[in-house]
């Protein structure tokens, strides 16, 4: 049996990748996480209580944290060279698995000295635009690159690794992947509103619904202002939000403010989403970019059987299968086209129904979780 350490799936929504390596677990490999007092990720941003009593601003905490890395860093190497050959020792470690940038350049020439097997994640929407890396970083992160398996989950991630002179034949691009009978629902304060069971509901309400973290600047006022477009011509729509953070307020103030505060519904975060799923008429990936957790929402929206609308140009195209001459996707900061979409699939029943059933057939052929833990297994071994 191939025993795998990983690191770093505390930071961040890491459980659509969980999930395939528990569907590995089946067969021939046995999986560590390291917990979070051990990851190179959370070393500075858990300890950082200094930043606490000192006011600074966001550009030099990132100063701090890059002085205090290199700093550490022959430290962090004899820390994580002592971790890692325990491991190796005591549980017969083989194959370690890293997702932050920090931890690959730290790990990887120990687990190299060790002859540990290094696989990376790198799950980040897109490298070269998003995520500013300095040089040094970047030099090191080329040269350790070279001769390791870097897994991405679309293809505009593995091109920004090529731009920047990986190998693509190292570059290997596993789709997200779902269990179909794995969604269930639980019953909540909420669950009167996400009923959908009865005909009286689904001749009352035409619900546009959306999953989004509202801690992050993402598209909720564009999709608020294709709402209020709608409203003259759909007199019955209705706006579910389900998610949570520190927008949360200052959203609904805006909804106020807009005149459809009394058809929107802030639900926060749930545990179980296929309820909320069932009931909406229609989904709206409003996000910002897309990353993992935004790929496995998608595919549990798809194995509800509800149409979806996506930004074009995040990534999503691999995800979700276009109609109509991409139809079904509408430009950035484009909310009077996807007005005009949530009105069209409103009123052409059988559009809505051609959608759902393209969803289902590029659902079960490209991204059940069989089919890409296998992919994952023959990289491992």
């Amino acid at each position: 049996m191939k025993k795998i350490l990983i690191f770093n799936t505390s930071t961040g929504d890491k459980r659509p990748l969980i999930a395939l390596f528990e569907e590995l677990a089946k067969k021939n490999f046995s999986f560590y996480l390291v917990s979070p007092e051990n990851s190179l990720a959370l070393y500075f941003i858990k300890n950082r209580w200094f930043y606490k009593k000192i006011n600074l601003g966001p550009k030099n905490k990132k100063i701090l944290d890059k002085i205090f890395f290199l700093l550490f860093l022959p430290l962090l190497y004899v820390k994580f060279f002592i971790f890692l050959l325990y491991k190796k020792i005591k549980k017969s470690i083989s194959i370690i698995i890293c997702f932050d940038r920090n931890e690959k350049i730290v790990i990887t020439p120990l687990a190299k000295i060790l002859k540990i097997k290094t696989v990376w994640v790198e799950d980040a929407p897109v490298i070269s635009k998003k995520i500013k890396i300095n040089r040094l970083t970047e030099f090191a992160y080329k040269r350790l690159a070279r001769n390791i398996s870097i897994i991405v989950f679309n293809e505009q991630i593995k091109n920004n690794l090529i731009n920047i002179g990986l190998k693509a034949e190292n570059i290997h691009n596993i789709r997200p992947a779902i269990k179909l009978k794995q969604h269930e629902h639980q019953e909540n304060i909420f669950s009167e509103l996400a009923q959908n069971d009865s005909l009286e509901y689904k001749r009352k309400f035409f619900t546009v619904g959306t999953i989004s973290d509202l801690d992050k600047k993402q598209k909720i006022e564009n999709l608020f202002k294709a709402v209020k477009i709608c409203l003259a011509i759909i007199p019955n729509i209705q706006l579910v939000i389900v998610g949570d953070g520190k927008e949360r307020k200052n959203l609904n103030w805006l909804a106020e403010k807009m005149g459809i505060g009394h058809i929107t519904w802030f639900v926060g975060t749930q545990g179980h989403i296929r309820k909320w799923l069932d009931s909406f008429d229609l989904f709206v990936a409003s996000n910002e970019s897309a990353g993992l957790a935004d790929y496995d929402i998608i595919l549990k929206v798809m194995a509800s059987e509800t149409p979806i609308l996506a930004q074009s140009g995040l990534g999503l195209e691999e995800i979700v299968p276009a109609i109509d001459n991409n139809f079904n996707f509408f430009p950035e900061d484009d909310y009077e086209a996807l007005a005009g979409q949530i009105i069209k699939l409103r009123r052409n029943k059988i559009l809505r129904n051609n959608l759902i059933r393209l969803e289902k057939k590029y659902l079960e052929k490209n991204f059940l979780i069989e089919a890409q833990a296998e992919k994952i297994e023959k990289i491992l071994n």
